[in-house]
């Protein structure tokens, strides 16, 4: 197949890419190098042919990149992050924390009308169930955002369900983690990086503090057949 990946030169858009190589499919990483890294992608380029476009998920250049490379699926791996700071340097305000989502699927959905391809999207298990009361949270859970950019983000894929119906797929994915990933990503990766270079473990604010954490590589495992099962 011929897969685009947004976000492939991520942590875990990496080692999709990587899997998707060492199966023998035509890969286009599209990133804006942001939190990604070229280097990243050097195991992916052992294994096959990669090519790369810097460019934002939120920009529209993306979905005529997409359309130009003609894919059968496209994964969407840059939805995690939410609006910290504007374009312009300054705190995002709550509009644009509500925008962004928004802005960042209805160009791939457009690319994947052109292509009639399949789009699977990966986010952040926590920004849609919030701080529930067992983990792991239960495939039966209906999502309960607690925040700002979980509620955007949850309409979102309602824009997606609507725009592509039946040819999408998104998966809630707990806290990954794994070699690769910055250190200043997730507590799980700071108290790794303390640890290898001995110094005091950071310690959450919260004494409840809670994350469901799942190995990169068995991410990257689900988003497999996720191209080819499941709907919604």
């Amino acid at each position: 197949m011929r897969v685009a990946v947004v976000g492939g030169a991520g942590f875990l858009g990496s080692y999709l890419a990587e899997r998707l190589t060492a199966s023998g499919e035509t890969i286009l990483v599209l990133d804006d190098l942001s939190t990604g890294r070229i280097e990243n992608l050097s195991p992916a380029r052992r294994h096959g042919k990669v090519g790369f476009h810097t460019v934002a998920a939120d920009n529209w250049q993306i979905s005529e990149a997409i359309k130009r490379f003609d894919p059968d699926l496209i994964y969407h791996l840059a939805l995690a992050t939410p609006g910290r700071a504007s374009r312009s340097g300054r705190h995002a305000g709550p509009h644009e924390v509500a925008a962004e989502p928004l802005r960042r699927v209805a160009p791939l959905c457009e690319a994947a009308v052109e292509a009639r391809a399949r789009l699977v999207l990966a986010a952040n298990a926590a920004d849609f169930y919030g701080a529930m009361p067992r983990l792991p949270v239960s495939e039966t859970q209906r999502p309960h955002p607690m925040h700002a950019h979980g509620a955007a983000l949850y309409a979102a894929l309602r824009y997606v369900e609507v725009r592509v119906p039946g040819h999408w797929c998104a998966l809630a994915l707990g806290e990954a983690y794994g070699p690769r990933q910055r250190a200043d990503s997730s507590p799980l990766a700071a108290a790794i990086a303390a640890a290898a270079e001995g110094r005091l473990l950071p310690v959450p604010e919260s004494d409840s503090f809670a994350l469901d954490y799942l190995h990169v590589a068995d991410a990257a495992d689900a988003l497999i057949p996720a191209a080819t099962r499941g709907v919604g």
